[in-house]
């Protein structure tokens, strides 16, 4: 099967996805996607990517110490945020798209900039079809993911997600980490404020994990909720002339001034272009 054809069988596996998990074109449940440059890659966040069996009960007190070591050192050093960040959820999505690890995975409605994600910095097919397996791009209903989570039918607004008995108030970010857990185990799906220029580039939402540290895909009843559809290497090509039809590049989704400048030398020849991106 030639590139082209590869290309439209992966659309239309996109579509079969997203029609399985209910989140059919013109319907209210509208699909998330997470793009992934090697298919055999868990949907698991990076806080806990460092840790061997993060669940074991010696492993879960590190990663939930690393977790608050990081919050507070980010919070403390991010002199951009200072004044601009209001709530303690503001400064964890800003350290997720800034590529400290936490407990978040980032999603997007926009199929296209899963595609670009899933290809950023892949080579040429002939080069890539020796590796074992090829990217893909995960298609989630997460209203779905919240019903099978116990959270009812809707996205959940981030500081619903601490309530305090006690106090009959809800907790922020910051006072979570100072409990034993953050009082869920399942993922959640969230709606953040889309206050920095990334996140709303790449519209942008978040999964949140909770007290179980596996992978979304593991989770179970995981086929109510999520697909995992593989982008062949002979549809790279295709891919690469399908993002650029659609103006999606690295500065349209990081749109700042270092990546405009980038984006002129592509533009000018004065830089090669890669695979995906930037």
């Amino acid at each position: 099967m030639d590139g082209e054809n590869q290309w439209h069988l992966f659309l239309n596996n996109i579509n079969k996805s997203r029609r399985e998990l209910g989140c059919q074109k013109g319907g209210e449940n509208e699909a998330w996607f997470r793009g992934h440059s090697n298919s055999d890659y868990s949907l698991l966040p990076s806080l806990f990517r460092h840790f061997k069996e993060p669940n074991k009960s010696n492993n879960w007190q590190r990663v939930w110490q690393k977790e608050k070591d990081l919050f507070w050192e980010f919070s403390a050093r991010a002199r951009e945020l200072h004044g601009v960040a209001e709530t303690d959820w503001d400064i964890l999505f800003a350290m997720q798209h800034y590529g400290t690890p936490t407990r978040l995975l980032d999603w997007t409605e926009v199929l296209g900039v899963a595609v670009y994600f899933a290809i950023q910095g892949l080579e040429s097919p002939s080069s890539e079809t020796s590796k074992k397996s090829p990217p893909c791009v995960w298609v989630l209903n997460p209203y779905r993911l919240n019903e099978c989570s116990d959270w009812g039918d809707d996205l959940i607004y981030p500081p619903y997600l601490g309530w305090d008995e006690n106090q009959n108030a809800y907790y922020s970010y910051g006072e979570l980490l100072v409990e034993k857990g953050v009082d869920w185990d399942w993922p959640v799906a969230i709606y953040p404020r889309q206050r920095t220029a990334r996140v709303h580039a790449q519209r942008g939402w978040y999964t949140i994990h909770g007290d179980k540290f596996l992978p979304i895909d593991k989770f179970r009843d995981a086929h109510k909720y999520l697909r995992k559809v593989e982008l062949p290497f002979g549809a790279l090509p295709a891919a690469v002339d399908f993002l650029e039809l659609a103006g999606i590049n690295h500065y349209q989704l990081f749109p700042d001034l270092q990546n405009l400048s980038l984006d002129l030398k592509e533009k000018h020849a004065l830089a090669a272009r890669k695979q995906g991106g930037s």
